[in-house]
């Protein structure tokens, strides 16, 4: 295929994830993907007790499943493994908790059952480049990033005064306001007392409803804000049953399980609504009929949350969560992360320090990104303008030097809707730990030898 196909081709694809996995594909098959949001880090565990585990499938499992957002024993055993990982206490019955396939179409499910077109959502950046498709492609609600503006749109703490300023910048008034936590890409966890105090101004100020990514609340690492789930928060509590119906949370199992291919999301709400259309009635279909959690994962995925009898049971969720993020100093993302840490310090590369959390650093580049020398018109910086065609030239050109001199692909701040260029996302539990240590080793030496040279 051409040059010009290639780039026409790459231009098409709407996901920054897939121009990159493409790109690679074409000029740098081996290098060291950091720029994928995906989690090896439990694949021995899955092939010790899962995937060589799985019971024989049978003719049921082809069949079509008895519910389509999961099993009664599965939504047991879901509510309970969160209820246990959100602290114990009852946040959750069965009912409050429905399968589809992913957190991207949990998120379009609440913004079809919760949003009419011409609705919008604001959500602080930056930001997962994925929202704006999960409101706007088929729900036809407006996403619109707003910055931190209040403590400085390069310092990456989010106040009250930044929603409110959000608020009342978009017209007609907002009816969803999306927050990530922990947070991608920054990781870190937003302080309770932030959360408690932007609640509370929602469900008190206005009548937006609040929508919680939380995909990634297991991954903890400790030293930071703790986590706390939406749900649980006191502002929540204090709203009542009328406030707690406009407070909602999604998860998945890509991130913390690192199960990114089998699509398994939830969609967490108290609000009788949601339940109704989630669940459906003699007159609607439910929502997860065009996005099932298929008869072929509840059969792979059924040792994790249900005993051999077919019972609730999430011994093994648990043991893996345990495994993966634990207590203990060997838990696997610790060690990830503290070896990913020291590496970036080890090559001097600049960081947020404050990323206790997900599965994330964010790179602060700013100081090479007028040292990358103007394109010569080689066939690959072609070719990679076309992966991040609407970036400041400055950030295309370094990503595509980290990529050709030190065979390590990052995502560019400005695709996570950065306002100001040189920020990088760098995803650190994609790669084996040692292909992570060599790859920022590299990177780092190129990076510097921009500025030395």
């Amino acid at each position: 295929m051409s040059l010009k196909h290639q780039s026409l081709h790459l231009r098409l694809l709407a996901d920054v994830e897939e121009r990159v996995a493409h790109y690679r594909s074409l000029v740098a098959p081996d290098s060291v993907n950091l720029s994928t949001a995906e989690n090896i880090l439990l694949f021995d565990f899955y092939k010790d007790h899962l995937f060589n585990a799985t019971k024989p499938f049978t003719v049921g499992d082809l069949r079509y499943p008895s519910k389509f957002y999961g099993s009664n024993a599965f939504l047991d055993s879901w509510a309970s493994f969160l209820n246990q990982a959100w602290g114990g206490g009852n946040w959750l019955t069965a009912q409050d908790v429905y399968a589809v396939g992913g957190t991207s179409a949990a998120l379009e499910c609440l913004a079809f059952i919760l949003g009419t077109p011409g609705d919008s959502a604001i959500s602080p950046a930056p930001l997962w480049y994925g929202f704006p498709w999960s409101f706007a492609q088929r729900p036809r609600v407006s996403f619109v990033p707003f910055d931190l503006a209040e403590k400085g749109i390069d310092k990456f703490v989010l106040t009250l005064e930044d929603v409110k300023r959000a608020y009342n910048s978009v017209r007609p008034q907002p009816k969803f306001l999306v927050l990530t936590n922990p947070n991608n890409p920054l990781g870190g966890n937003y302080p309770r007392e932030t959360l408690n105090a932007i609640y509370k101004w929602v469900l008190e100020e206005t009548q937006m409803h609040i929508i919680s990514d939380e995909i990634y609340f297991l991954s903890q690492v400790g030293g930071g804000e703790p986590f706390v789930p939406a749900l649980t928060l006191e502002a929540v509590r204090e709203a009542g049953e009328v406030g707690r119906e406009r407070v909602h949370a999604v998860w998945g199992l890509a991130k913390d399980f690192g199960m990114s291919g089998f699509k398994v999301g939830f969609v967490i709400s108290h609000n009788q609504k949601v339940h109704t259309m989630m669940q459906g009635d003699a007159t609607l279909r439910t929502m997860a009929w065009f996005t099932p959690f298929d008869s072929l994962k509840q059969h792979t995925l059924a040792p994790l949350f249900l005993s051999g009898d077919g019972l609730p049971n999430p011994a093994l969720a648990q043991k893996a969560m345990k495994l993966y993020a634990g207590p203990e100093a060997t838990a696997l993302l610790k060690t990830q992360y503290s070896a990913t840490r020291e590496s970036l310090i080890s090559a001097r590369l600049k960081f947020h320090d404050h990323n206790s959390s997900a599965i994330f650093f964010w790179l602060d580049l700013r100081e090479f990104l007028d040292h990358v020398p103007l394109a010569d018109g080689s066939e690959q910086q072609e070719l990679h303008k076309a992966v991040h065609p609407d970036i400041d030239p400055r950030e295309e050109r370094l990503s595509e030097y980290i990529t050709s001199s030190s065979g390590v692909s990052l995502i560019p701040g400005q695709e996570c809707f950065s306002r100001e260029p040189g920020f990088f996302r760098m995803c650190y539990t994609a790669e084996p730990k040692d292909k992570v240590v060599a790859g920022i080793g590299r990177m780092g030496r190129a990076l510097h030898a921009l500025i030395t040279s």
